[in-house]
C-alpha cells in the first residue's frame, strides 16, 4: 500500500497515492461533502512538469468526457472535472482492488503465473467492457468509444472479483517523437502496429492490445518485450512474436490459435468485433472449464492479497481515531464500511471471511455514521504519520501532532511528488523493473500525435474555483451534485448483464454485432484447476547449459521457429550466437529439416556478406541448433522504422553488399525466397557504417548434392505476404526471379518510405502481388523517373520480364546511385 501523510484540498482527503506514472498523479480521495461515507475516489491530475504541455490537460478532459458518456459499471463512474488556475483534475468512482500488473508481479514473485481459465476468464471480461465502449455512439463520440490505452495496468480487478478497465482518453491514440520518453515505456509493449506506424486506427486497435496481454497472462512475458523503445515498435509493427506455447508449453494450441487472430499486422485478420473475441473465449472456457465461477476471482484476490486488506482498514480505523476534523465522525466510519463492503462481495460469493475479523480490527457492531460539527484545529505544525495508539478519551489538540494538513491546489503544484510515501514492490517504476533505460528521443522518429477531440469541443470552460471552500461549485461538465447524491454511487454492478448493456439518453443505435453480448456470460468452472501454476518460459531452459564447447549465458531474440541465445566458448573465450529450433517441432521431420536447411546453405554459399555458420547438431535428442557469429547492430527493417528512408550514399552502401550476397547465393543454386528489411543485418565496422550480413535462409530452396530444400507442399505460399513475388503467393515454383521480385520490393521501401500495395488482410496482400500494378513511387516522394523505372522493372508480374539476373538489376541501380553523390 501507498498511504500518505493524509492532507485535505477543498472537499478531499487524500490519503493514498495510487500511481505518479508520467505525466498524471492520481491519489485516492475521501469526499468529505459527503453526510455520510459512501466508497472512495480517484482524484487524477497532470504534475507540475507536464503543465505547460496542454496535450495532457486535453487527455484528462478526453477522459471526462469518455467516462461521462460510458454508462458501464465496469467503467469507473464519473463524478467530478474541472480547471484552477490552469491546473486540470477528474475525479471518478475508485477501484477497490489490484490491477492485472499488480496480479501478476505478486505470482511472479512466488514464481508463479495464471492458469489458463483464469487467464481467459478475465479476458473475457475485458473483452465485453471493450465490447460496449466501442458501440456506444455519442455526439463526441460519433463511432464509439475506444481505449487505445490498454495494459496490464489499467485493468482492474476488484477485491469482490468484479474487472473493471480504466484510463479512457489517458493519452492521445498516436505517438509522437516528442512525447515518446514521456510515454510510460512498459506500456509501448501494448501498442497496436497502427499506432506505432502512424496509419489509420479503429476499435481493432483495442483488440490487438487484448491479445497482446491475454498472451502475456498466458506466457508470464509481453509477446514484444525489447530493451530498447525502437526495437519494440519495429518488433510490433512486423508482429514478431513467439507462440505462447512455446514459452509456457501448457498453453493449448487452441489458445495460440485464437492469439493469432488478434496478434496480426492486417486489422482485417483480427476478431471482427470484441463481442465476437468474447464468444470465442466463452466457447474455450464452456468446453473447458463449463463450471467455472466467477467467484473463483474473488478466492483468487484473498489469496494473493488478504493481508493487505487487512492492512488497509486498519490504516483507516487509526485514521479515524486519530484525525483532528471537523469530519471526524465521517472518517471513522470508514473502516467499518470497506469490512463490510468485503465481507458482503465474499458472502455473495461463498468465500469464507477467514482473517477478517470485526473484533480483531477494533470494529464496532453497529454502522451507524451520522455527520456531527467537529472543531477544526489549529494551523498544524508538520505533518506527522498516522498514530497507532489508542486514542485517549478527550484528545488535547494542542498535546497532539496533526494527523491531517490542508493544502490549496496549487500548493499540491508546487510540492510535486513530495508527498510520495516508501517504494514497495508494486510501486516500483516499471520503466526499469522489466526493461532497460529507453534510448535518446532523437533515434526515434513516430508520426506526430493527431487530436481527433480538441479540448473545445469536450468540456466548457469552467469556473475559476477555490478549492479550500467546501461548497464550491462544480465546472460546468454537469457532475453529480456535490453534497447527498440522491442514489449512492454503485461500487460493482448486480449482474454481468449491467456490465455489457449501454444506457443513456446520448447513444446511438448500438451495431449488429452487440446483439448477443447484453446477455450475460456463461458461468464455466473448473475440472479442478488451481489458480496458479509454476511460472516457467521455455526459452530459459537451456541459460547455464553447455553445447559442445560454448556455454549459453543469455537470450539474444526469438522468433516463430526458435530462440537464438548468447554463448561463449569456455576454451578461448569466443562470444557466438547459438539458434535453437523450438522444442516443439523436434518430432516434425518437415520443420527440422527446414531448420538444418538454413546451416546447410549458408555454409555452401561463403559469402562475407552472408551470416557465417560454425557448426550444427542435435543436443539432448531434442534441441537441434547451429551455432553462429553474433552481431552486433541492428537491421534494416529496424533502420526504416526509424528513418522511414535511406539517403543515395547509405542507399549504395547496403545495396551494394546486399546484390554481392544474393548473387553468390543465386550462383550455387540458392532462392532465400525470405528477403526482407528484418533479413538484412547492418554491423558498424572500422572501414564500413554499414557492413551488411544477410540472415535467416531457413525456407531457402536451394540444389546442391545431397542436400533438399526445405519441404513444402504445392499451393502453399512461402515468405512474407508484403515482400513475396507473385509465383510464392501462388505456391508455384520459383527461380532467381522470385528473389529479384522481392529485392525491388526492398528497394522501394527503402526509397519511399512504403511498401508498393498497401493492404489490411493476408489475402488481400497475395491477391495484390498477383493481380495489381505497384502504386509509382512518383506519386509517394518526388522520384526521377530514371530510378522509377528501374524499380517497376523488378516488380514486375511476368518473373521473364524481370531483369535476367541479380547483376542485371545492380548495374543500372547503383551507377544512378553513383551519380547523385
Amino acid at each position: 500500500m501507498n498511504h500518505i501523510q493524509p492532507f485535505i484540498v477543498g472537499d478531499y482527503l487524500f490519503v493514498e497515492l495510487l500511481s505518479s506514472t508520467r505525466p498524471f498523479f492520481v491519489h485516492r480521495v475521501v469526499d468529505l461533502s459527503e453526510r455520510e461515507f459512501s466508497f472512495f475516489k480517484s482524484f487524477k491530475n497532470v504534475q507540475p512538469e507536464y503543465l505547460s504541455n496542454p496535450v495532457f490537460s486535453t487527455d484528462l478532459a478526453h477522459e471526462a468526457a469518455t467516462l461521462r458518456a460510458l454508462h458501464n459499471p465496469a467503467v469507473p463512474q464519473f463524478y467530478d472535472y474541472g480547471v484552477v488556475n490552469g491546473q486540470a483534475y477528474l475525479v471518478y468512482r475508485y477501484v477497490w482492488g489490484k490491477s492485472v500488473l499488480q496480479i501478476l508481479r505478486e505470482l511472479k514473485r512466488h514464481q508463479k503465473m495464471l492458469s489458463d481459465a483464469y487467464a481467459v476468464h478475465i479476458a473475457s471480461e475485458v473483452a465485453r467492457i471493450l465490447a460496449n465502449a466501442h458501440a456506444k455512439r455519442t455526439k463526441v463520440f460519433p463511432e464509439g468509444v475506444v481505449h487505445y490505452n490498454l495494459s496490464p495496468r489499467n485493468i482492474l480487478i476488484s477485491y469482490s472479483g468484479q474487472v473493471n478497465i480504466v484510463s479512457f482518453g489517458h493519452r492521445g491514440p498516436k505517438i509522437a517523437r516528442e512525447n515518446l520518453e514521456e510515454l510510460d515505456f512498459r506500456n509501448l509493449s501494448y501498442l497496436s502496429p497502427e499506432q506505432v506506424s502512424g496509419t489509420d486506427l479503429s476499435f481493432k486497435s483495442d483488440i490487438f492490445t487484448l491479445g497482446s496481454i491475454l498472451y502475456e497472462m498466458l506466457a508470464g512475458t509481453p509477446p514484444f518485450l525489447e530493451k530498447a523503445p525502437d526495437k519494440v515498435i519495429h518488433r510490433i509493427s512486423k508482429c514478431s512474436y513467439s507462440a505462447a506455447s512455446s514459452i509456457n508449453p501448457i498453453v493449448p494450441r487452441e489458445l495460440d490459435r485464437l492469439l493469432s487472430r488478434c496478434l496480426t499486422a492486417y486489422t482485417n485478420d483480427r476478431f471482427p468485433s470484441a463481442a465476437e473475441l468474447a464468444r470465442e473465449l466463452d466457447d474455450y472456457m464452456l468446453h473447458r472449464y463449463p463450471e467455472f465461477k466467477s467467484g473463483k476471482i474473488t478466492r483468487l484476490m484473498k489469496s494473493l492479497f488478504n493481508d493487505e486488506i487487512v492492512s488497509d482498514i486498519r490504516f483507516f480505523k487509526d485514521l479515524g481515531e486519530n484525525i483532528m476534523h471537523r469530519d471526524k465522525i465521517l472518517v471513522q466510519g470508514i473502516a467499518r464500511r470497506m469490512f463490510d463492503e468485503i465481507q458482503e462481495g465474499r458472502r455473495r460469493t461463498g468465500e469464507d471471511t477467514m482473517g477478517l475479523d470485526a473484533a480483531q480490527l477494533g470494529l464496532k457492531a453497529n454502522r451507524q455514521r451520522t455527520r456531527t460539527a467537529v472543531a477544526s484545529p489549529a494551523s498544524p505544525a508538520s505533518p506527522a504519520t498516522p498514530a497507532r495508539k489508542r486514542r485517549p478519551a478527550r484528545p488535547d489538540p494542542s498535546q497532539r501532532e496533526p494527523v491531517t494538513i490542508s493544502k490549496t491546489f496549487e500548493a499540491i503544484g508546487r510540492e510535486g511528488v513530495n508527498h510520495t510515501p516508501r517504494q514497495d514492490p508494486f510501486f516500483e517504476n516499471e520503466d526499469k523493473s522489466l526493461i532497460g533505460p529507453p534510448l535518446d528521443a532523437d533515434s526515434v522518429r513516430p508520426r506526430p500525435v493527431t487530436r481527433e477531440h480538441p479540448v473545445a469541443e469536450l468540456v466548457r470552460p469552467a469556473a475559476d474555483l477555490t478549492p479550500t471552500t467546501a461548497d464550491a461549485p462544480s465546472t460546468e461538465v454537469d457532475a453529480q451534485p456535490r453534497r447527498i447524491p440522491s442514489e449512492p454511487p454503485r461500487l460493482i454492478p448486480s449482474s454481468v448483464s449491467e456490465v455489457i448493456e449501454p444506457t443513456g439518453e446520448d447513444s446511438g443505435p448500438m451495431p449488429a454485432i452487440m446483439r448477443n453480448t447484453a446477455v450475460a456470460p456463461p458461468e464455466y468452472p473448473t475440472r479442478g484447476q488451481t489458480e496458479f501454476v509454476d511460472a516457467r518460459d521455455q526459452r530459459n531452459a537451456l541459460i547455464g547449459l553447455e553445447i559442445g564447447e560454448y556455454a549459453i549465458t543469455g537470450i539474444l531474440g526469438w522468433g516463430g521457429m526458435g530462440t537464438v541465445y548468447e554463448a561463449v566458448s569456455t576454451s578461448i573465450g569466443k562470444e557466438v550466437a547459438i539458434k535453437v529450433l523450438d522444442p516443439a517441432y523436434c518430432d516434425d521431420p518437415q520443420m527440422a529439416q527446414r531448420f538444418l536447411a538454413e546451416a546447410k546453405a549458408v555454409n555452401s554459399i561463403r559469402n562475407p556478406n552472408i551470416i557465417d555458420i560454425y557448426s550444427f547438431g542435435i543436443f539432448d535428442e531434442k534441441y537441434h541448433y547451429f551455432v553462429m557469429e553474433k552481431l552486433n547492430g541492428t537491421t534494416l527493417g529496424n533502420y526504416l522504422q526509424l528513418n522511414k528512408t535511406v539517403s543515395f550514399a547509405v542507399g549504395l552502401q547496403i545495396l551494394t553488399q546486399v546484390f554481392s550476397a544474393v548473387t553468390a547465393a543465386h550462383g550455387k543454386g540458392i532462392i532465400h525466397r525470405d528477403l526482407k528489411p528484418d533479413n538484412i543485418y547492418l554491423e558498424q565496422r572500422p572501414l564500413a557504417e554499414y557492413y551488411v550480413k544477410i540472415l535467416d535462409f531457413g525456407i531457402a530452396k536451394f540444389n546442391i548434392a545431397g542436400s533438399k530444400s526445405a519441404a513444402v507442399k504445392t499451393g502453399t505460399p512461402m515468405g512474407t505476404p508484403q515482400y513475396m513475388s507473385p509465383e510464392q503467393c501462388t505456391g508455384e515454383g520459383v527461380t532467381e526471379a522470385s528473389d529479384i521480385y522481392t529485392l525491388g520490393v526492398i528497394v522501394f521501401e527503402m526509397f519511399t518510405g512504403h511498401l508498393p500495395f498497401k493492404k489490411n488482410s493476408y489475402l488481400e496482400m497475395l491477391l495484390a502481388h498477383l493481380r495489381e500494378p505497384p502504386r509509382r513511387p512518383s506519386s509517394l516522394v518526388p522520384m526521377d523517373p530514371e530510378l522509377e523505372n528501374i524499380i517497376l522493372w523488378a516488380l514486375q508480374k511476368n518473373p521473364e520480364q524481370r531483369p535476367r539476373s541479380v547483376r542485371d538489376l545492380a548495374e543500372p541501380l547503383l551507377a544512378y546511385l553513383r551519380s547523385k553523390l
